[in-house]
């Protein structure tokens, strides 16, 4: 049967089928090891002011209220680009907003060398900037690949490419431990020369990719070659609109959101205030790589274990709906429980080495969420993955605001990390639970409503 003439004559069905276009494995080899790298960086220049909060806080006077205010500013700027990065992303590419936000960042990073001794309000604009940059790489990323790679292969994919958020991690904890003492600035300076690096770098890759598909796809003379190139079964059209309101009602839309809130919650209390806690509780610990490197090893190891195990459960009839639910009850419930256990070791007088395994279980539990609410937005909406994961990712974002101010506040009044990580516990295990009831890994059908923006 013939393709119907209003879409060889309609100029966007070419856009939709090179945005459909999935990557060769010549591509692939070319793009994952690019998007992992990104995550490295990012995450080296979002974690390298908390990496080294106890040194800079000492150094220009910071007690733990304004620290938390500090912490907090990233999260002030990061929500408010979650929604529109993803559309974005949706309509002109997760490659090219990737590219332009990472320069921006990258300067704001690089910036912070040079602008810490001014003021607070110089921090708290820097780190708002940053925020603001990154807020749109996560939604790109995941649109990025709800077109670029088979649903077969999304969670071994994704899962690889996240286990480079806990590399960036590793390396802004090691590089944050040799440099100590040294001199803060260090740790800005090179990781925002390194962004920019990427930067052009993933913007060349871009650039190289669209020229060579739209070459492939005009040596195709007709559309049935050219859908067939494409893998795509019929011209995808580019979204015109996504129904928010109806979205919003729907229950597996909002156990999504539920989810990832309590999900983000955990992750940025870890990443915020982890290096801050083992430093209080074990001053004498002068190996400082012990807790800001060694647990976020055993995390990327889990995280691509994570998108394996749950490709094969998929692969292996287990629907999609159940094995979601599974991952995130695993990391919902357990790294929140191991937190708790971490208080009550404290107070009864644990040692470093027992403390120190229990977070690495937390985070070796923790490591497979990149295959539970991270993709299920691509599950419920894959036309417009990346707006409804920047709708996701915005709920979760409110944590970092609100609640890393809050747990500032809360140890500079009680000093208490007992009651911070109870706290997370109750949330973390109350958002998981609401998943677990209502949440789903079903395509929802929603009607286009082109008014809705």
């Amino acid at each position: 049967m013939d393709v119907p003439l209003r879409w060889i004559e309609d100029k966007r069905s070419v856009q939709g089928m090179l945005d459909h276009t999935h990557w060769s494995p010549a591509q692939s080899r070319v793009w994952v090891p690019a998007l992992f790298s990104g995550l490295v960086v990012l995450m080296a220049s979002r974690i390298s002011l908390p990496v080294c909060m106890a040194e800079m806080a000492q150094d220009l006077q910071w007690d733990k209220r304004e620290q938390g205010i500090i912490l907090s500013s990233f999260f002030g700027g990061y929500i408010f680009t979650q929604v529109i990065g993803g559309h974005l992303a949706d309509r002109y590419g997760g490659d090219s907003i990737q590219w332009m936000a990472a320069l921006v960042w990258s300067l704001a990073t690089l910036s912070m060398a040079f602008v810490a001794h001014v003021s607070v309000t110089m921090v708290l604009l820097v780190r708002f900037v940053t925020g603001l940059a990154q807020g749109v790489h996560y939604p790109s990323l995941l649109s990025l690949l709800s077109k670029r790679v088979p649903a077969a292969e999304r969670n071994l994919v994704f899962g690889i490419i996240s286990a480079g958020s806990a590399v960036g991690t590793i390396v802004a904890g090691g590089l944050g431990s040799a440099l100590f003492g040294k001199g803060w600035q260090y740790m800005f300076l090179i990781t925002g020369v390194v962004g920019i690096i990427w930067s052009l770098m993933l913007r060349t890759i871009s650039v190289q990719y669209k020229h060579s598909v739209h070459y492939q796809l005009s040596e195709r003379r007709s559309w049935k070659e050219k859908m067939a190139f494409a893998g795509v079964s019929k011209v995808p059209l580019p979204q015109q609109g996504i129904p928010w309101r109806k979205a919003f009602r729907n229950h597996a839309v909002l156990a999504l959101l539920a989810g990832h809130f309590s999900c983000c919650l955990y992750a940025h209390t870890v990443k915020s205030w982890a290096a801050i806690y083992f430093h209080d509780t074990f001053p004498q610990q002068q190996e400082t790589w012990l807790y800001n490197c060694l647990p976020w090893v055993f995390w990327a190891m889990s995280s691509v274990a994570g998108g394996w195990i749950t490709n094969q459960m998929i692969a292996h009839g287990i629907s999609i709906t159940r094995v979601r639910k599974m991952v995130v009850f695993t990391s919902g419930i357990f790294p929140a429980l191991c937190l708790l256990l971490m208080s009550a070791l404290a107070r009864s007088g644990g040692g470093f080495p027992l403390t120190l395994f229990i977070f690495i279980a937390s985070l070796i539990f923790d490591g497979v969420h990149s295959s539970g609410t991270a993709v299920n937005a691509s599950d419920l909406m894959p036309a417009c993955a990346g707006a409804l994961y920047g709708a996701a990712s915005t709920v979760g974002t409110i944590p970092g605001v609100c609640g890393m101010a809050l747990i500032g506040y809360i140890l500079h009044v009680t000093s208490s990390w007992t009651l911070v990580f109870t706290i997370v516990c109750v949330v973390c295990a109350g958002g998981s639970l609401v998943f677990v009831v209502f949440g789903s890994g079903t395509p929802i059908v929603l009607p286009l409503d082109t008014n809705t923006k």
